[in-house]
This record gives structure tokens, sequence and C-alpha cells, in this order.
């Protein structure tokens, strides 16, 4: 030990640990085009230095290592150890591998090192890793220590097996050779292995939770329409010829005329022949994408894997999260956008040699809760939970064709479809990736095979492992860029842009208050009136040629080209600035108190309402040429609800909504609206009401319905309540969907019915 460190060996295999952890810890965070251009950089460096031909070589193991292996090692792990510590176990072997090639490739051996000593001191991490299994895996710093450890010892055993520098040289001419062979296999993977899709066919005869044929408007605002799938169905047909399997009769008929078949949830288990159908289908060249969801749902996981069972994929019955922030991001291997945000996927695991492009980086896995809605958990880290990195979305390749399965089906549902990224994923599931699935399980022996040859020093004489690492990286597929235009899913006349911040568009976490600065539900209700949003991106860059709307500040209006700036349909305004008042708005306050009755129940520090109109009585202007919205206080997430509202909205939210959507059809100025006095009064009627946690409260008050909809009482402060007469009595019903200021009103729900003589409260 003490020679390593005069030589300089040690800080080398020091430096080199951290390296490997680090590596290993965020890979799943670098984009895949990243690793295939610093090899191209590395080659490109070797013509001036040999000793880039090592990197070369490690990088390739080491990404290949990362590609494959997690995959298949986490799937066995189960089988022989406790699933809680797969991700443990898992993270040991890749680091141990990892850092047993990099001590190989770069820690030059100057003195002999005593093999048994270091495995002495393997067998004795190992062994307090076992003890204190549980600190593991809640302490992510002690974890890493650990890792590192792990790391050095191995980097140190992969030094005493170096067989010299010069064994690993890659000529001028071969290097000329690769550089020349990963940019042909660029070229051809990314602009002509795509097979042309023409067919699709949606299988739905085994469906009774994706419906299809609810349709998503102003006067359908229900739990069915905005879980349904009719939106994801109409984009579909404005790209492909596609075919609904209604009947299972059709089912084996139908599929022998695609070229990809799609089913969402199936909840109704498959027949026998059924599935035999479905897998001769991908058996003669055919393609089948699964998309699945969290915690088994309505048993629709069971029935997936079912169905595919036998071609090495399975669905995991539980619920993934981050335990710290709402907002991660699953990591997309080989596309262009890198990253996308799930709502509540479940994972997936493969027994079979094929290529995972969806991850999730160090996140939660929750069990179903069959005891709660949905079956949801706590959706918080607690002992019964797994932490690790799970797969998401993968690719199998299975005869002549291929299954492609996405693990999170909400994404695609009628009030998120048009989230920025949703559609170019679900274009990416149909029609790419087809490449990733063919090359993975070669790249899976090639890996093996450059490990044993590693191993056998002899071997490695003849510098075949330079070889073997081009053609792992050729199998890794980390060249290839697997996209999808979303434009193509549109029809022009139902079309609207639009630009502003992703983080405009992103919902708030559950039981919190919706922000003022965001414009999700606004944002999700456009495709109710028969405009469909297409992100663009920030900001426009050039004057636009289609209808689109800005979603910005004042500040940055006054700054944009005159050109780009007389383009657009309109511009949405989402902060308070002191200059936009110069072009014609004036500021208002709405603060009426809510009645003295429901006073105590509600937040009493709420922050006064405030927002911009004209003298005529609109949120909207012409201001050179262009019409302007002023949407703060008015239409933002903290007025307007989340963006899955599911029940009827209040009287307020269907003005508004109206409002909205004819300025985005025909840019009618948006009114404001004129809230009505309040409804409850003090009375002599009795009245009991429960509020959520807490006991039952007896009042004395009179009611008065809203005048222009009698199944609404107003109570002040953007808060309302749902009010029913009928023969067994008079009845009311507050909650989340009834408020206009959640600031207010915040998650309270509240019931209340009015107690006659000789009736009782139950």
């Amino acid at each position: 030990m003490i020679s390593y460190i005069k030589n300089k060996e040690f800080i080398k295999i020091i430096v080199l640990s951290s390296l490997i952890v680090a590596f290993v810890k965020y890979f799943y965070f670098i984009p895949s085009i990243s690793f295939f251009v610093l090899f191209l950089v590395v080659l490109i460096l070797n013509f001036w230095h040999s000793y880039f031909a090592r990197i070369f070589v490690f990088l390739s193991l080491t990404v290949a290592i990362m590609s494959f292996i997690p995959n298949i090692s986490t799937t066995y792990i189960k089988f022989y150890f406790d699933n809680k510590y797969s991700h443990i176990i898992s993270l040991v072997l890749l680091i141990c591998l990892i850092s047993f090639i990099g001590g190989h490739c770069f820690a030059q051996k100057r003195e002999a090192v005593n093999c048994y000593y270091l495995l002495c001191q393997v067998l004795i991490c190992l062994s307090g890793a076992y003890l204190f299994k549980d600190v593991l895996l809640y302490d992510e710093i002690l974890l890493l220590i650990f890792l590192f450890v792990i790391a050095t010892i191995f980097a140190y055993l992969g030094s005493s097996h170096s067989c010299g520098f010069h064994n690993y040289l890659i000529t001028r001419f071969q290097n000329i050779a690769f550089i020349f062979c990963l940019a042909i296999v660029f070229i051809l993977s990314n602009y002509y292995s795509h097979k042309p899709i023409s067919k699709v066919g949606l299988i739905e005869c085994f469906n009774q939770w994706a419906d299809t044929k609810t349709n998503y408007t102003v006067n359908e605002i229900t739990l069915k329409s905005g879980y349904s799938y009719s939106l994801m169905k109409e984009v579909l047909q404005n790209k492909y010829s596609l075919v609904s399997i209604d009947a299972r009769g059709d089912l084996k008929k139908v599929l022998s005329t695609l070229d990809v078949a799609l089913i969402i949830t199936p909840t109704m288990p498959f027949e026998v022949k059924e599935a035999e159908a479905v897998k001769e289908f991908v058996t003669n060249g055919g393609r089948l994408v699964v998309v699945a969801d969290h915690t088994d749902l309505y048993g629709h996981g069971r029935v997936i894997n079912s169905l595919l069972k036998g071609t090495g994929i399975n669905v995991e019955y539980n619920a993934l999260f981050d335990a710290i922030d709402y907002y991660a991001k699953v990591r997309l291997s080989n596309m262009r956008m890198y990253s996308i945000r799930p709502k509540t996927p479940c994972s997936l695991s493969m027994t079979r040699l094929g290529y995972i492009w969806g991850w999730t980086s160090n996140w939660i896995s929750e069990t179903a809760d069959y005891t709660n809605p949905n079956f949801f958990g706590e959706f918080s880290w607690t002992a019964d939970d797994l932490v690790g990195n799970w797969p998401v979305g993968g690719i199998v390749k299975y005869g002549k064709g291929e299954i492609v399965i996405w693990c999170d089906s909400t994404i695609f549902a009628n009030f998120c479809i048009f989230q920025p990224d949703h559609l170019r994923l679900l274009g990416n599931l149909i029609e790419g990736g087809k490449i990733l699935g063919v090359l993975s399980p070669y790249g899976m022996w090639l890996l093996m095979f450059s490990v044993f040859m590693i191993l056998s020093i002899k071997l490695t004489k003849i510098n075949i492992v330079t070889f073997c690492s081009l053609g792992l990286v050729i199998f890794s597929g980390c060249y290839y860029l697997w996209d999808f235009k979303p434009e193509n899913f549109y029809s022009k006349n139902k079309r609207i842009d639009v630009y502003g911040t992703k983080d405009l568009f992103e919902e708030p976490p559950p039981k919190s208050i919706p922000r003022e600065d965001k414009f999700s539900s606004a944002y999700s209700h456009i495709a109710r009136c028969g405009l469909y949003p297409l992100y663009m991106g920030e900001k426009p860059k050039r004057p636009v040629l289609n209808k689109s709307i800005w979603i910005t500040s004042w500040d940055k209006v006054l700054s944009i080209d005159s050109k780009i700036y007389n383009s657009l349909w309109g511009i949405i305004i989402i902060n308070l600035d002191e200059n936009i008042q110069n072009v014609g708005f004036n500021e208002i306050c709405i603060d009426d108190d809510i009645n003295d009755i429901f006073k105590e129940f509600f937040n009493p520090e709420s922050q006064t309402r405030r927002m911009l109109v004209t003298d005529k009585f609109t949120h909207t202007l012409i201001y050179n040429g262009v019409s302007i919205f002023a949407a703060h206080g008015v239409i933002t997430d903290r007025y307007f609800g989340d963006w899955w509202i599911t029940t009827n909205i209040s009287p307020y939210r269907l003005f508004m909504l109206n409002e909205w959507f004819d300025w985005l059809i025909e840019k009618d100025d948006i009114s404001k609206f004129d809230y009505p006095r309040i409804g409850i009064k003090a009375g002599e009627e009795d009245w009991l009401i429960k509020f959520e946690n807490k006991d039952y409260i007896r009042i004395k008050m009179t009611v008065n319905p809203y005048g222009k909809k009698q199944n609404y009482v107003y109570l002040g402060s953007g808060i309302w309540a749902l009010y029913e007469k009928n023969i067994d009595g008079k009845f009311l019903l507050g909650g989340i969907e009834t408020s206009d200021n959640y600031l207010k009103s915040s998650n309270v729900r509240w019931a209340a019915q009015a107690i006659t003589k000789n009736q009782s409260f139950k």
C-alpha cells in the first residue's frame, strides 16, 4: 500500500473510485447521446496520445455495464434476496465490476499486490454492510461512503490484474476505421432505419377502465371525461389509419392487418387463444405497445402479466414517487426530450434480454394499499417501502416484432395528454426504438465476452478488447435518437400553439394550495373548446404561422420584436406590473368577507384578490393590434382550481371557462364576473354542519340559493356550496372544487343538513 502512495497510484485510485461512484449514481441523468459524443472525442484525441485508447475501452465497458446489467440483475436478485435490498445489492455489483475494470485500465501495477488481503477487506465490508443493511438503506451518505470503499478495493484488485498500457493500443488506421464505423451507424440508425407506420389498432375490447367514448367538453366536467382517452384516440386518427378493435371475436383477424397494436390498462382477462393471437401478431413482425399504470388498479396489472407471460416482461404492483421532489422526472435514455414527468407510474422487471429506456432514479416504490381509493399508500417513505432505480419503460425483441411497454397511462388521459412532451412520447412508443430492442441482447453477450477477455490476461495480448469495445458502443445504441414530431398528431384547424415556461403548466402537489403564478388548470381545459394546445417552447423566436398564444410577464412583452408580437393571436399576462396599467388596465381588489357563520372555519388571513380590468369591465383589450389578457387573479390556478377538476364546477368557473374559450376561438373580450350577495345569513332554521376532523355544529341560519343557479349558495370570498332541496330535506356540500379562492378555503371539505321537527341528523 505504501508503494502505491509513493508512486502516486493511491491518489489515482482514490480519484478514480470517486468518479466511478458519482458516475453510477448519476448515470441515468446523462443523455445517452452525450456518451456517443464523448466516444468520438476520445477517438479523435487518440491520434495525439495512445493513452486515450484505455479511456475508450473503459468508457465503452462502463456504459455497456450500466445499460445492460441493471434490468437483468435487479430482476434475478429478487429471487434470491429480500426485494427490500435489491437496489443496494445491484449498486454494489455495478460498482465492483466497473471499479475492477477501471483499476485494470488506469492503475499501472508497479509492485505485487496481495489479492487475498484485498479480498479479506471486501469480506469485512460486505459483512458490515449486511449487519447494518437497514442503516445503509435509509442513510444515503453512509451508503455512498460504503460504495466508495468497495470501489477503492476493487480498483486495487483491477490494478493487480493490469497487463500494461501497451496492450490497449488503437493504431491510426484502426482509429480512422472506428470513427468511420460510429459515423455510419449514427447516420443509418437515425435517418434510414425507420419503418413507416400506417395502420394502428387500438385494442379496446378488454377495457372497462380506459374509456375512449366519453368526450372532453365544458358540459362534461366529470371524473369519467377527465380520465377518458377519447382525445388520444382522436389524435391517433389524425396521424394513422386507426382501427378500433371493439369485439373480441375480431381480434385475430384485425391484428393481421396492422403495423402496431396499442393496448392501455386492460382489465378483462385474455383467453388463451386471444393471448396467443396477440403474441403471434408480434412474432410475425408487428409491434405491441402496452401501457400500464400504478398498483394493479382494477386488476389491469395481472391482466397484462398474463398476456405477456413468456415475453420476459412483468409489471410490478406498486406506485413510484420521489420522496423529495414532487416534480421529479423519468429519465429517457435515447430520446431528444431526455426526461418526462410522469403522474404515478409502476415499475417493470425484465427476465429477457431487452432494453430499458425509461428509469426513475432514487425513487420510492410503495406497494398497493387495497383499503384506499385507487390503491394508493401514504406517499411518504416508510419502513415497508423500497428505494432504488426503477425501470418504467422498455422494449423487448419478440420473434420478428417487438413489445414496447410504458408504465404510466395517466399522462395520455384527456386532462393531461396535451401537456408538454406527452404526445411526443406517445409517438415514440408507436414508431421508434426498434434498433434498441434488436441490438441490446447481442450487447449483453459481447459484454460478457469482453469481461472474460479482460480476466484472461494472456488472451488480452491480442488486443481484441479494443474491438469488443467498438462493438459495445454500437450495441449500446447510445448514438440513436428516438424522436417524433408531435405536430403530426394535430389537424391544423384544431391546433393552437402555446408558448410559456414549462413550469407554468405544472399542477400543484396534492393537498397544497395552487399558486397564483401557475396556469396548469386553464391550459388543461383548452381542449374542452375543441382547440388542442401544442406546447412550442418558452417564447416565440420568429413570427408564428399558426394561431398562437404566449403566456408571459409584461416586461417580456415590451422587449419582443414587433413582427413576432403582431403575428400572435393573443398574449396572456400572469403578473401584476405597474407598467401594464399604462395601456388601459385598472387594478381592482375583491376582498369581500365570508359569512360570519363560516368565518371561523376558513383561513382568516387570506390575501386580497387583485386583478386588472378595463373601463368596460373586461380583462382583455387590444394593444397595438394584439389582444392582451390580464389573467392574474382571474384564471390562474389559485382562483381557477386544480387541473384535475372532475365534478360540477362553481358558477364563476363555468362563466370564466366560456369566456376563456370565446377568447381563444373568436378573440372575444373576457368579461369580469360579478359575484352575487352572500346567500347565508342568521335565521330561525336549524342546521347541522360537519367539517372534516371536527365535531357536528348546530347553527340557526337561512339559505338563499344563487339566483341564476338554484343549486348553488354563495358564502363570500369566492366560496360556494352545492345546494340540494328534495323530499329528504335541504343539504349543503362544500369543498375544494366549490371554491374560487384556494388561499381562503384551503382543502376544507364540509357538509350540512337542515333539521326539521322530529328529524335527527345522520
